[in-house]
């Protein structure tokens, strides 16, 4: 199986949101409200997505295995994990990772300013960031119907 990491043109976008409301729908909505749902949806709209990436408020990276979309990270700034989200079929084969080790290498190419990295983890992905070395800064919160933990991790991550 042949593995890349690269940025997601803008012609792939739409394939990009539904791979991450699918997994959306499967993993991190069971932890939201029916607000919080709403709130992920309208957050995550194509046309939303494509004004903030053209006006390079969000960088996108996808993490494809035999050319098909299999993962998508996007970061915003200065270096906000904003989503990370891998297909079921390819979570815990070290996708997740790579991703998010790639799109940061590229952001601190474009920006070697930032000092850390940042995400607000839904409950299911808090375990991911912390074996990635991401640490807590406070308790669980929810805002608009949407459980997270802030977390952060050095920009050397």
């Amino acid at each position: 199986m042949k593995k890349e990491i690269k940025p997601i043109p803008s012609s792939e976008l739409m394939d990009a949101m539904d791979l991450v409301w699918t997994v959306f729908s499967d993993t991190a909505a069971k932890d939201c409200t029916d607000e919080g749902k709403e709130e992920f949806w309208q957050s995550t709209d194509f046309e939303h997505m494509l004004q903030r990436t053209g006006d390079g408020d969000y960088r996108i990276w996808g993490a494809y295995a035999d050319d098909e979309l299999i993962g998508v990270c996007v970061l915003r700034e200065p270096c906000h994990v904003d989503m990370l989200f891998v297909e079921v079929e390819a979570q815990k084969k070290g996708v997740g990772s790579s991703l998010l080790k790639r799109a940061v290498m590229d952001a601190r190419r474009a920006d070697e300013t930032f000092t850390r990295v940042t995400v607000n983890a839904y409950p299911s992905a808090v375990g991911f960031f912390e074996k990635l070395g991401f640490k807590a800064m406070g308790e669980q919160r929810i805002e608009d119907g949407i459980p997270y933990t802030p977390m952060e991790i050095s920009a050397a991550i």
